[in-house]
């Protein structure tokens, strides 16, 4: 158990404060080896003990001996606020006996609106949705002040490569989709109005998964991973699979690579504050398609389950630590009826397999949406999701689904 003294609260109007009204602890966490916590003034009052790291999100506390507040760091890095959590005003609580912590954080409104705030970081909003050469330049101009000095290098390669006369060994592909639409933008101003909109909707959808996460505290480290050829489409992928899975209600948490050289998980999911689910995702080059026929049952059923292999649910895997974890996989431009094909293949997987720490498989698609719009068209630019539970699951958790944005339209692009 380790003892650390809490920060002084002073001229704040917005904070959630537990009023010491007798000689007991005002609070006990639901952790026996966890922090105590000293009054940050007369620094002898123990306030909180047994407390769980994130069980207290910017909670304060007056001390009855010394008469003075203090308040709980905020968190260092990224953190997450677990899905189980309650949630106190701005406002003094008198506390006349010790409050017992039952693995639920306790969040100040003041620290969530703050959250909240920077949950929606620095995206660029489009006013204009036409399709015309203004609006394809500066979807490339989006892309590359996202990106910076990584789209810069992106770019020279491909351009070097280009001139060498050979096409790149592994081509990059969002140098490939920058391409085709400046290819649609020339094409728009010479008259030919040959407009390639899978490229744009790409594109469109990739640089707004680009924009949410700008900001980020782990955006400089992805950013550079998106140099990579081959690991680009993954890094898309589980992007757009935790802005998902984040608006459909779950504490999602981008999780750092292993330093020690291991298999580490790309997400997890924050529960309670001590409990964390692990989520791996898989990018199959066979889905990262455009698809040019019908996804069929059996081909989906293997790639699930190859999925599922690659992981690993053993004890050594990713998501294989003998606890609940899931596992996402994704893809590009899949159909609604190319999800289904995949949910299907995924319920089949898991029924047979009979895993029981797997809570469910994920399906995320990047992609677009064409509908009627009068006597035209138009395309939209999307992120979908699909989610296969396990009955076999043994664990007490699901996958929250209950405000699942299913088809999210990122951005519609008109008169294609």
């Amino acid at each position: 158990m380790s003892t650390e003294v809490l920060e002084p609260l002073i001229g704040r109007r917005d904070a959630t404060v537990l009023v010491q009204r007798s000689s007991g602890l005002v609070f006990r966490g639901s952790d026996e080896d966890g922090i105590s916590y000293l009054c940050a003034h007369c620094k002898e009052a123990v306030l909180a003990e047994q407390v769980a790291e994130g069980e207290l999100w910017d909670i304060g506390f007056q001390c009855l001996a010394c008469g003075r507040r203090s308040v709980t760091r905020w968190p260092e890095g990224e953190k997450a606020v677990p899905q189980r959590h309650l949630l106190f005003e701005a406002r003094d609580y008198n506390i006349g006996r010790t409050v017992y912590g039952r693995d639920v954080a306790l969040v100040s409104a003041a620290f969530a609106q703050r959250s909240a705030a920077r949950a929606k970081h620095a995206a660029v909003s489009e006013t204009s949705t036409k399709v015309d050469p203004e609006f394809c330049r500066r979807l490339v101009e989006r892309a590359e002040a996202v990106l910076g000095s990584v789209f810069e290098s992106i770019k020279e390669s491909h351009t070097r490569a280009k001139g060498s006369g050979t096409s790149p060994r592994e081509p990059h592909r969002l140098m490939d989709l920058v391409d085709r639409v400046e290819v649609s933008a020339s094409s728009l101003e010479d008259g030919t109005n040959v407009v390639d909109g899978e490229a744009l909707a790409e594109l469109l959808a990739v640089v707004e998964v680009f924009e949410h996460w700008n900001g980020h505290a782990r955006w400089p480290e992805i950013r550079q991973s998106l140099a990579n050829p081959p690991g680009f489409p993954h890094a898309v992928v589980t992007l757009s699979a935790a802005r998902l899975l984040g608006d459909a209600g779950n504490a999602v948490v981008l999780e750092p690579g292993d330093n020690n050289g291991g298999r580490a998980a790309d997400l997890r999911i924050e529960l309670t504050p001590r409990e964390r689910i692990p989520t791996e995702v898989k990018a199959p080059l066979a889905l990262q398609g455009p698809l040019i026929e019908r996804l069929e049952a059996e081909k989906a059923r293997r790639l699930v389950a190859k999925a599922r292999k690659k992981a690993g649910t053993g004890a050594t895997g990713q998501i294989g630590q003998g606890k609940s974890a899931v596992l996402i996989v994704g893809g590009f431009h899949l159909t609604q009826e190319d999800l289904g094909t995949l949910r299907e293949a995924s319920e089949d997987v898991l029924a047979k397999e009979k895993r029981p720490t797997l809570m469910a498989i994920a399906l995320v698609s990047v992609g677009a949406l064409v509908e009627a719009a009068g006597t035209g068209s138009s395309l939209s630019a999307t992120l979908s999701l699909e989610i296969a539970q396990n009955p076999h699951y043994a664990g007490p958790h699901i996958v929250d689904t209950s405000e699942r944005p299913g088809l999210r339209r990122v951005g519609p692009l008109d008169e294609v």
